[in-house]
C-alpha cells in the first residue's frame, strides 16, 4: 500500500497557508522521510530568484527503484521518477516567468508535478497553485519544499489517465510526463479539455520521451476547427547535474550529462489574445483612479498596449522578462549643478555616461545620479521604476527631458509606466507628443553606442 494516503497529501496542502502564517520556515539542506533521504537542490531561475527542490539521494533512488520493480503490495513504494528534477521543469519554469502575466493572481494547475519546480515558481509570483501527481511521495516532497521557502500551494492526487475532470484552472502546466504512449495520449486529451475551458497550456518535454509521438498524433485527432496548430518549439534548457539511477535515467539520456545544455520541446497552446484582457483589467482596476499616466494616455487617445511581467529592477531583468515585446528604454534621473534635474530616456545600448552627457549638452562638470528622495518627490516614482511617462508628475517643471534621437527610428518603444511590473508600448512620436503635452520640450541628443567588449 502507498506510504501516504490521499487524505494525508491533501491535508498537508490545505493546511499549508495556515502553517506558514504562524510558523515561517527556513530551507534546510536535507530531509529524512520514512522512504529515505532527500537533499535540497538550489535552482537559479533569474538573476534574483533561486528556488530549491528536494531530490532523492543516490541510495534512496536505488531503494525506490528496487521497491518499484518488486511491485509487492506489502512493500511501501512510489514512482521514483517524481523524486528527481528533470530538464523540462527548469525550462517550463523559466518560460512561465517570462510569458505569463503576474499582475493578477491566476489559477495554476500542474499535472505530474514531481519535485514541483514549476509549481514553486508560480507560487513565488503569488498565483493560486494546485500541484497534482498520481504518486503521493512527490507531493510530500513538494509540500516540504513549499513550507521551507514560505510558499503557498495545494496538492492533490490526480491521475491524468483517469476520467476525472481537470480541476479549475487558468494555466495548465505539464513537464516531462510523456514517458510512454499511454501518458502521451492522456495528456493530449487533457490539453484539449483545458483549451475548451479557455485555459492556457504549457507543456515541456525533454529529448527521447516515447510518449511525444502519441501525444502529437492524439492531439491532431482531437483538434477542431479554430484551434491553433500543434507546434513544439525547441528551447535550450539545461541538463540536470548529479546522480540518477540507471532505471530512472539510463545511459545516453539527454537529461543528465556534462555540458549543461539540452534541447527541451515547449508547447504553449492558447486561444488568440489569451491573457491580454486579464492584464488590461487588472491594470485598470488598480490604477484607473490613481495612475495619472494611464489616464493621460487615455485622455490623449494615444494608441498604447499594456503588458505585465515580473518586477524588473535592472535592464538585464527587463530584457529577460519582457524582451520579446520589443525595444525597451533605459531611463536615468540625474542632476547637474549647472542646470538642475534631467530625465534621460535612451536605447538600452546607448552610452549614457554622465560625463559624456554633460559634454554633449555643453555643460562642464557633467551629471550625477539624483538622490532617491528627490526622485520620489519630483516624479512620484521609486528607484527601479523610472520611465519617461513619469515626467507628467513633475508639476513644477523642475526636470528637463532628454531623448535619445535613435529612439525615433524605432517602430515601437516600451517603458515602465511608473511601476516596474508593467511595460507600456507606443510609437516614439506618441511618446514625444505625450511629453510635450506636459508643457516642456523634448531635447534630442545623438548618443554614441557602447563599445562591444
Amino acid at each position: 500500500m502507498p506510504r501516504l494516503s490521499s487524505l494525508s497529501s491533501l491535508s498537508l496542502g490545505l493546511l499549508l497557508p495556515l502553517f506558514l502564517l504562524f510558523f515561517p520556515q527556513t530551507q534546510v539542506d536535507s530531509l529524512n522521510l520514512p522512504s529515505g533521504h532527500y537533499t535540497a537542490t538550489p535552482i537559479p531561475l533569474t538573476p534574483t530568484l533561486t528556488l530549491s527542490i528536494y531530490e532523492a539521494s543516490p541510495l534512496t533512488q536505488n531503494t525506490l527503484v528496487e521497491t518499484a520493480i518488486a511491485g509487492s503490495p506489502d512493500l511501501p513504494h512510489d514512482d521514483p521518477y517524481g523524486c528527481v528534477l528533470w530538464p523540462a521543469s527548469y525550462t517550463i519554469s523559466k518560460h512561465f516567468i517570462s510569458k505569463i502575466p503576474h499582475a493578477l493572481p491566476l489559477k495554476i494547475l500542474e499535472l505530474g508535478s514531481g519535485t514541483g519546480l514549476a509549481s514553486l515558481t508560480a507560487s513565488h509570483y503569488n498565483h493560486t497553485v494546485l500541484s497534482t501527481d498520481y504518486s503521493p511521495l512527490p507531493l510530500d516532497l513538494l509540500s516540504h519544499s513549499a513550507i521551507s521557502q514560505n510558499l503557498n500551494l495545494d496538492t492533490k492526487l490526480f491521475d491524468i489517465t483517469s476520467r476525472e475532470p481537470l480541476p479549475s484552472h487558468d494555466v495548465l502546466i505539464a513537464a516531462d510526463v510523456m514517458y510512454e504512449p499511454k501518458t502521451g495520449r492522456a495528456l493530449a486529451e487533457r490539453v484539449v479539455e483545458s483549451y475548451k475551458n479557455n485555459g492556457r497550456v504549457i507543456v515541456g518535454d525533454s529529448p527521447g520521451r516515447m510518449g511525444r509521438p502519441a501525444f502529437l498524433e492524439r492531439l491532431e485527432e482531437l483538434r477542431e476547427g479554430g484551434m491553433p496548430e500543434v507546434v513544439f518549439r525547441e528551447v535550450e534548457g539545461r541538463t540536470v547535474e548529479g546522480y540518477r539511477d540507471e532505471m530512472i535515467c539510463g545511459k545516453g539520456s539527454g537529461s543528465v550529462g556534462v555540458g549543461g545544455k539540452v534541447e527541451v520541446a515547449v508547447l504553449d497552446w492558447y486561444k488568440p489574445g489569451w491573457g491580454e484582457e486579464v492584464v488590461e483589467e487588472k491594470y485598470e482596476e488598480e490604477e484607473e483612479e490613481s495612475n495619472v499616466i494611464l489616464n493621460k494616455l487615455k485622455s490623449m487617445k494615444i494608441d498604447h498596449t499594456v503588458h505585465s511581467h515580473p518586477p524588473a529592477f535592472t535592464s538585464a531583468e527587463l530584457e529577460e522578462y519582457a524582451g520579446s515585446l520589443g525595444r525597451h528604454t533605459k531611463n536615468l534621473f540625474a542632476v547637474s549643478k549647472k542646470i538642475g534635474l534631467v530625465l534621460v530616456c535612451a536605447r538600452a545600448e546607448a552610452d549614457t555616461n554622465f560625463k559624456g552627457l554633460g559634454t554633449k549638452m555643453g555643460i562642464k562638470g557633467g551629471f550625477s545620479m539624483a538622490k532617491e528622495e528627490v526622485l520620489e518627490r519630483v516624479l512620484n516614482v521609486k528607484k527601479g521604476s523610472v520611465g519617461p511617462m513619469s515626467i507628467v508628475n513633475d508639476s513644477e517643471k523642475e526636470v528637463r527631458f532628454i531623448l535619445d534621437a535613435g529612439i525615433m527610428d524605432l517602430e515601437r518603444v516600451f517603458s515602465h509606466p511608473g511601476r516596474n511590473d508593467f511595460s507600456v508600448g507606443m510609437k516614439p512620436e506618441d511618446l514625444v507628443k505625450y511629453v510635450e503635452s506636459t508643457g516642456r520640450s523634448v531635447e534630442l541628443i545623438d548618443f554614441d553606442m557602447k563599445k562591444k567588449e
